[in-house]
């Protein structure tokens, strides 16, 4: 089967010997453009096979990702949960005047105490200092700007950029 380079090379040869003959088309000249477009009309049906399985093999693996992600969020929650249990038993330990606290041959289990910021019902984001807010880089906002663009606007150092791309049925 000719490969897709050789189609493209065969093009670029095919197009400068019309040019030479000044866009005249001889028996030959048909001939190889007749060959020509049929290789590269088989060339797209081998494309499009191709292009039809990977994007099952996409589609494949997007559900196996959706399926993992499921999986990874259940033993999250599981885990959340089991280490609620065990705060719980630790803390009605405590209870019962014990210390919140097991040693055992293979494990030892205690109650951390930490601290972290919450955020209060009366939170303002303006009334909190400067030297506690985090400055952000701006980003674009690409789907805005494609819309003020398409309807005619101009925007300093941006630009409608069109693409062609093959539509397959």
């Amino acid at each position: 089967m000719t490969t897709t380079h050789d189609l493209f090379t065969q093009a670029h040869s095919l197009l400068g010997e019309l040019m030479m003959d000044g866009g005249a088309m001889t028996e030959e000249s048909v001939a190889l453009v007749d060959t020509w477009l049929t290789g590269s009309a088989d060339k797209l049906g081998a494309i499009r096979a191709v292009l039809a399985q990977l994007k099952g093999q996409t589609s494949l693996l997007r559900d196996e990702e959706k399926r993992l992600a499921a999986r990874r969020r259940s033993l999250e929650g599981t885990t959340a949960y089991l280490e609620e249990c065990a705060l719980a038993l630790l803390k009605m330990r405590e209870d019962f005047g014990e210390e919140a606290k097991v040693k055992t041959d293979t494990y030892t289990a205690w109650v951390q105490a930490s601290a972290s910021v919450g955020i209060g019902e009366d939170f303002e984001l303006l009334r909190v200092p400067a030297a506690y807010l985090t400055e952000q880089e701006p980003r674009l906002n690409k789907t805005e700007a494609l819309k003020a663009l398409k309807a005619g606007a101009t925007i300093p150092g941006l630009a409608l950029q069109y693409r062609d791309s093959v539509r397959w049925r």
